[in-house]
């Protein structure tokens, strides 16, 4: 696959792959290709977790044991209040037992915009740590600073080839090219993971709340 360095040479290449080797000739419009790429990048935000769309909490505080999420949230990567981690759990659970008596900060849980957390937090505590983003729509302007684009280009190609089918009907090559986007998005959010294991980070552990298990 070539070198893809700009929005324009993105569409080339999922045009060659669509339509024939010469993009010259296709009659995928750019209309098309816009919303066809839109869509791909929805998809890639819902199953990437990766250090390149990996950012750092910042100006979030607790209000009301809640703390709103950012504007461009996908899913947690760590969430503390500068010592332990907190675990998640489901929102259940804490509404169930953030009231009981805990002695420092242990779990968090997705509440709608927001996250909550068991026990509960004080107004106006910074919550610390950092979140997989769904990054910025591709533009001409900001192509070149999307790190996840720049560090796995071949992503967005796939994704887009995989969500073709919705635009122009099934095609054969369609198991390949989903096999094809899943192994990018495995490699991608496992070489996370092994970061973390060799940094000595990761500890597996069962979830209980002072003895409800």
């Amino acid at each position: 696959m070539t070198v893809i360095a700009s929005l324009s040479s993105l569409y080339t290449e999922i045009t060659r792959l669509l339509d024939g080797e010469d993009p010259t000739v296709s009659d995928l419009s750019t209309a098309s290709l816009d919303r066809l790429v839109t869509v791909a990048q929805r998809r890639i935000y819902r199953d990437v977790r990766s250090r390149w769309n990996e950012k750092s909490f910042t100006s979030v505080t607790v209000t009301n044991n809640l703390a709103p999420k950012p504007t461009d949230y996908a899913s947690a990567s760590i969430v503390h209040f500068g010592r332990q981690a907190l675990k998640p759990v489901a929102e259940e659970v804490i509404r169930d037992y953030w009231a009981s008596t805990g002695t420092g900060e242990c779990y968090f849980a997705d509440a709608g915009a927001n996250f909550t957390f068991w026990p509960a937090i004080a107004d106006g505590t910074a919550l610390q740590g950092r979140y997989f983003a769904i990054l910025p729509d591709l533009t001409d302007a900001n192509f070149a600073s999307n790190a996840l684009m720049a560090n796995a280009d071949d992503l967005f190609v796939y994704a887009a080839l995989v969500e073709s089918a919705a635009f122009f009907g099934a095609r054969q090559d369609m198991p390949m090219w989903e096999a094809k986007y899943q192994s990018i998005v495995d490699a991608l959010n496992n070489q996370r993971m092994r970061g973390a294991y060799s940094a000595g980070r990761m500890q597996r552990r069962s979830v209980s709340i002072a003895g409800h298990g």
